[in-house]
């Protein structure tokens, strides 16, 4: 037997222990309870794992709008002004 195994064996047994003169009313609560608090925190991850794909795509979003002011500023640059219009009329949907 594993030491994380003796652990959880050891820890079921004190929580048997706990337990075990509390009234069965109770411990169905304590239960409806728990799958409660679980149900809620299955909802929060998933709305947290939609702001973080939402988060990405504005990363995306800059990343490519960096890249974009970069290739105006370096048509400026070179002198070719009506390109770096352009650049900018597709950034931005024109």
């Amino acid at each position: 037997m594993s030491a994380q195994d003796e652990l959880v064996d050891n820890a079921s047994e004190e929580v048997a222990e706990t337990l075990k003169d509390v009234p069965h009313e109770k411990l169905v609560d304590l239960v409806v309870q728990l799958v409660g608090a679980k149900r809620q925190l299955e909802e929060k991850i998933e709305e947290l794992e939609l702001e973080v794909f939402s988060l990405e795509e504005e990363l995306e979003q800059s990343e490519a709008a960096e890249e974009t002011l970069r290739n105006v500023r370096a048509e400026i640059v070179k002198g070719d002004t009506e390109h770096a219009i352009e650049l900018i009329g597709r950034e931005i949907g024109y």
